[in-house]
């Protein structure tokens, strides 16, 4: 059960296996392709899309980014002019992290452990 079936991706769509695999759309300002780049009109639908389906949560790739502590630009933009007050990271297992290969996280751990809490919380099913 979630409270939506549209989850917010801030940057290109690299999901398109859940939105298969649980019947959800995942919406992003890009295409598939990571040099896509937004244009003010998809920015636009964007936040019309967070607006129309009440969505507090949208997601941004880790990797867009150095640290954890910072946000993409276009997340941050999605953020300042959107109802949406959260932001979390997915990762769509292109790299790793130091610490997750510490912990012996391959794609499978990664996917369990961050991006399915992430899309939960993104839909409104972590309760």
């Amino acid at each position: 059960e979630a409270e939506h079936d549209v989850a917010i991706l801030a940057g290109h769509n690299s999901y398109q296996y859940f939105e298969h695999r649980y019947d959800i759309e995942v919406h992003t300002p890009s295409g598939v392709s990571p040099q896509d780049e937004p244009s003010i009109t998809d920015i636009s639908e964007t936040i019309d899309r967070i607006e129309d389906h009440d969505i507090d949560t949208i997601l941004y790739d880790r990797f867009e980014v150095t640290s954890e502590d910072e946000l993409p630009p276009l997340a941050e933009t999605i953020l300042a002019e959107s109802a949406a007050t959260n932001a979390v990271s997915v990762t769509s297992g292109e790299g790793t992290l130091q610490s997750w290969q510490g912990s012996g996280w391959g794609y499978v751990e990664q996917m369990e452990e961050l991006n399915v809490p992430a899309f939960r919380e993104a839909l409104g099913a972590d309760h």
